[in-house]
């Protein structure tokens, strides 16, 4: 059943079809844009004035600062390690329920993940050999739809479980305890900025050899997802080092 209450706050664009689960008609795909499977890994980052104003800075970067930020220069040209142990085999994993309960802003989310390019197709048939179709799930929380793939399904032979977690960069968070210290520290009238990135893992491209890796699948057509993916365990480190790349540059 459709969430009628997060339907009325998105914005449709595309025509609103009575059942989600199943085939959408073949006319249908006439309004939807398409994009081909990328033949090598792309961003939105400007790599070129990136690694210019990188290189200006590097006399004031440790070694390990200098390491990270040629390996995140790297990622953004050629596409971020998937820590894969072994090769995958196909798969195709159904979608979660709450995709048909959020049928149409699904369907919006999708759309503006292929207009932006961080999703190619659809297609009609799998766009590579051994290709794996991974659930999708929504999440609604704050009234917004937000599809995730989930690279965790299936149990016992999925992404995440593939994963060499011995070659993750470890990603360390202040604690609550350590913030508070430094406010503390800063005194009165400090001061305290932050950024925000929209989408912030799709700056992050995908190897093009993973890509089989990164399906799904909606409405009888197959996607991929041609970026890091929100849900991946290898997203988290592989954004970390661009975005304290940004910082210290």
């Amino acid at each position: 059943m459709i969430d009628e209450e997060i339907m009325n706050a998105v914005e449709l664009t595309l025509p609103r079809l009575k059942i989600y689960r199943g085939e959408a008609p073949e006319e249908f795909w006439n309004g939807f844009p398409r994009r081909e499977l990328p033949k090598q890994a792309s961003t939105r980052v400007d790599t070129v004035s990136l690694r210019s104003i990188f290189h200006s800075v590097k006399k004031k970067l440790l070694p390990s600062q200098i390491r990270r930020g040629e390996k995140a220069i790297h990622d953004l040209r050629n596409g971020a390690e998937s820590y894969q142990k072994e090769s995958l085999p196909g798969c195709f994993v159904q979608n979660a329920s709450s995709c048909y309960e959020n049928g149409p802003g699904l369907t919006e989310k999708i759309k503006s993940w292929v207009e932006q390019g961080f999703a190619a197709g659809p297609f009609k048939d799998p766009p590579c050999s051994n290709f794996r179709v991974n659930p999708i799930t929504v999440d609604t929380r704050g009234g917004k739809i937000r599809p995730i793939i989930n690279l965790s399904s299936p149990k016992g032979g999925s992404f995440n479980e593939n994963i060499n977690r011995a070659k993750l960069e470890k990603v360390r968070n202040l604690t609550a305890k350590e913030f508070g210290y430094m406010i503390c520290e800063a005194g009165k009238n400090a001061k305290m900025s932050k950024y925000d990135l929209s989408d912030a893992y799709k700056l992050v491209p995908a190897k093009p050899e993973d890509f089989r890796l990164q399906g799904f699948f909606w409405l009888g057509r197959y996607f991929i997802e041609t970026q890091m993916i929100f849900g991946g365990c290898p997203s988290v480190c592989n954004f970390d080092r661009l975005g304290n790349t940004y910082e210290k540059t």
